[in-house]
Parts: structure tokens; sequence; C-alpha cells
């Protein structure tokens, strides 16, 4: 009698159904089936409490199943001990995100698509859009066709400084004059910036600052940002989020906690060298002696590239408690030079979108979405998508479709894709990652406090 034949018989005996023996262990009644056929076998770590629960020993239950294979058995423990094992230095060594994808990647599936063994009636089963195969045989690649359609818009008006080179660890406050005329009555500036160790443009390095249009605003904006270290080599300044009619900066200027000023440009001075270094971005210019002075421009005719999608709308599958989706998957660029992001010092050039639907939601929306940041252009990638995240993740999964890039030119191989068994292993992982996500917000915010009341203590010194 191996395993599965052993748990049905205790089950069994025991008057449990498939669905209240994994509510007692947390998995899925999927899993349990899959014991009980032979397809799978269950954790190590859930041996003991499925023997408590059966009334009969660990050894007892699972000595029967692998008497007369000792030696696979021994080496899957072996197997299990190492694994075990070098998650817990992980662990211990703090790095929480390498310790959960560990603990991800040595998770049982509770159902699989592998398309690098997929017959032509299962490929069938999936569609595609916005993309055309190239190779589909014990593989489905594809590269994306995208649609194309013509939109017009407002974009931000922005002044730009490419030629920063400034030190800027001791510096806390930027300080800019300007106004803006727009047509609502509140706006914000945002202010965005590169270093040498933080290259790109995105918004984990960006500062908003609120203002009422149509009145010059002073502003003394305290930098509180983790990137803001190191060498400045951009500077950015976004003046409006709306319409704007006109827009004027007289002034722009770095001060260190000291109170000395670092850099400065005044562009109502028109002998101030520093002003040739400023740009205008989606504005036009308007002349103006006292101030850099521009206008929104409208865009039209401007055109947006639709992502290839791949989707199965033929599943029934019971979510049960299953958080996780692995995808492994390979992106090739046509420029391998991308420009990308950085989030959580973690560098990225291109993002996955992973749509579902289920029985109880039957339509593919925004609303039921799980979004996984990733690098484009380095080979085969492991990807792990946290379902649960979103709180449409439950029921019968009934569609599933993913939407790997949004770039031109752009080459997918697609290899497997799986849903995940949560074990004991991957909850204590995700804990401890959820855990050192909280400190660091938390020690962000004290950062940010203590800059607060240093700039008040220099404050009540300028008063005394």
């Amino acid at each position: 009698m191996n395993l599965g034949e052993k748990i049905y018989e205790l089950r069994k005996k025991n008057n449990l159904t498939q669905e209240m023996l994994a509510d007692s262990l947390y998995v899925s009644a999927q899993a349990v089936s899959k014991w009980e056929r032979g397809v799978a076998n269950p954790d190590l770590e859930l041996i003991p409490a499925m023997a408590a629960l059966f009334g009969v020993s660990a050894d007892e239950l699972f000595g029967m199943s692998v008497k007369n294979d000792n030696r696979a058995a021994n080496e899957m423990l072996e197997q299990r001990i190492i694994y075990l094992e070098r998650l817990v230095d992980m662990l211990m060594s703090g790095d929480s995100d390498e310790a959960f994808e560990t603990s991800l990647a040595a998770s049982n599936a509770l159902e699989s698509f592998d398309f690098t063994s997929m017959t032509e009636s299962e490929l069938s089963k999936w569609g595609l859009e916005n993309a055309k195969i190239i190779e589909s045989e014990n593989k489905i690649v594809f590269e994306t066709t995208p649609k194309w359609k013509t939109v017009g818009r407002v974009v931000d008006p922005q002044i730009v400084n490419k030629k920063m080179n400034l030190d800027i660890r001791a510096i806390n406050r930027i300080i800019i004059k300007f106004r803006s005329f727009s047509t609502s009555h509140k706006d914000t500036l945002e202010i965005f910036y590169t270093t040498k160790n933080h290259p790109n443009w995105d918004r984990q390095k960006m500062i908003s600052y609120p203002y009422y249009t149509g009145q010059t605003c002073s502003a003394d904006i305290i930098f509180a940002n983790p990137f803001w270290d190191d060498t400045l080599t951009q500077l950015r300044i976004d003046t409006t989020l709306g319409y704007s009619e006109r827009s004027e900066i007289e002034y722009v200027a770095l001060v260190d906690e000291n109170g000395e000023v670092k850099y400065s440009c005044s562009f109502s001075d028109p002998s101030d060298p520093e002003i040739k270094n400023w740009e205008v971005i989606n504005a036009t210019a308007i002349p103006c002696q006292t101030a850099l002075a521009y206008r929104t421009e409208w865009v039209d005719n401007k055109q947006a590239v639709y992502d290839p999608m791949i989707y199965n709308n033929n599943l029934f599958f019971e979510i049960g408690k299953s958080k996780h989706i692995h995808i492994r998957m390979r992106v090739d660029l046509d420029d391998p030079n991308s420009r990308g992001w950085t989030i959580n010092n973690k560098f990225y050039n291109s993002y996955l979108k992973l749509y579902f639907k289920t029985e109880a939601s039957n339509e593919y929306s925004e609303q039921k979405h799980v979004r996984v940041d990733y690098v484009a252009g380095c080979g085969m990638i492991d990807l792990y998508a946290d379902m649960s995240a979103n709180a449409f993740w439950r029921g019968i999964l009934t569609g599933l479709r993913l939407d790997p890039v949004e770039l031109v030119g752009a080459k997918i191989e697609l290899a497997l894709i799986e849903i995940l068994e949560p074990t004991a292993v991957v909850r204590s992982a995700s804990m401890l990652k959820d855990l050192q996500d909280r400190m660091q917000s938390i020690e962000l915010v004290v950062d940010s406090l203590q800059d607060r009341v240093d700039d008040l203590e220099y404050r009540i010194e300028d008063v005394e």
C-alpha cells in the first residue's frame, strides 16, 4: 500500500471529506486529491499533523508508503534537509526576498501548464492576441504585432538640467520660486532626479509639492527620499499636472544642512551662466526677461502600443488557499539598453500583467490583475506573482491571461505556468518578508521625521 492509498483509507476511516482534511492541514482539496491518486506527495512537514489527525504514528503513516523504496525516501529527505538548511541560512542573513523565492521554488504545483511538452490539443486551448507565433514545437515562442491608435493628450511640461554633477549627500532642501496659471485652482509640482547609482527616471525618485495656481510660490522643500544620495546627474521639474496657459520659474537652488547654497540658477538674471544648462520639454517656450516661461503643448497623433496577450478561457479550477503563480519565460527586446526604473534598490525594465477571471466574476478587468516587474533581455527567468494581493482571487478560476510586455519588437518564449500549493515554509518566509518590508517602511518614516526635526532645529537657530 502506498502513501496515497493509506491517506485515503485513514480519511474514510475517520469520516473526513477531502475538503475537511485539506482545511485541517491548510492546503487545497486538489492537493489532497493528488496525494490519494499518487500524482504528488505531501510535504514532509505535514506528516506529523496528518498522523495526529488520523490517530496513528508518523512512522506508521509514512513508513508504510516507503518501506519498499527506502532509498528513494532517504534521497527525498536529504534533498529536503539541504533545502531547509539553505533557507535557514538565508533567513538568518536577513535576505528575505531570496528566502521567499527559494521557498516558492520548492513548492508543489496544484495545476501546471508546461508549454515545452504540450500536445496540439492542449495548446489549442490558449489564445493569442497582438502577437504571432514563431515556434510551437516543444515550446511556444511569439513576437509582438502591435496595434496602433491615435490619441491626443496634454503632457506635463518639464524643465530639465541634464548636466548636473553634484555631491548631494549633505543637501537636504531645494528652493524654487515659480508660478503657474492652469485650469484648476490647486496643482502639484513634481521634482524628479537621477544619480550615478540610479540613472533612470522613475516615480520612486520623485518629491511632490502641492501649491495654489495664479500666484508666485516660494517653495522650500525638504528632500526626504531614500535615493537622494551619492552624485546628482539630472534634475527635472514638472510644474503642472493639468492644462497650463503659462508657467514661470524664476529661481532654483539646492541648499545643504547648514543653509549653504550648493547650486543655484536665477532665471531672472539673463547673465547667469547656468541658464544654458536647462531645457524646456513638452512645452513651448515664451519670451520673458524675468523668468523661464513656457506653456503646455497639446500632443496630437500620439501612437500607443497594445501589449501581446496569451490566455486560456477553458479553466475550471478551485483556487482554495493557493496564493502564488509561477511563470517561467524569456523576453528578448530589440533594444537591450531599454530604460527602466528602480524599486527597493532593484532595477527593472519591463513588467508582466497577470489577469484572471472567476466563476463569480467571469470577465477580465483591471480590478482582477496582478503586476510583476522584471528584467527583460537576460534569458529565461522565473517570476512569482502574489495573487493574494488581489481581493478577487478566490472561488473557481475560469480564465488566465498574461500580458508579458508593452514594448515594440519583443520576442517572448513562455515555458511554464504553475499555480503553487501553499506550504508551511512559504508561509514562514512570507511572514519574515512582510516583517522586514514593514521595518524598512518604518525606518523611512523615522528618517523623514528626523529630517523634519533637524530642519525645525535649524530654523529655530536661525530665528535666535
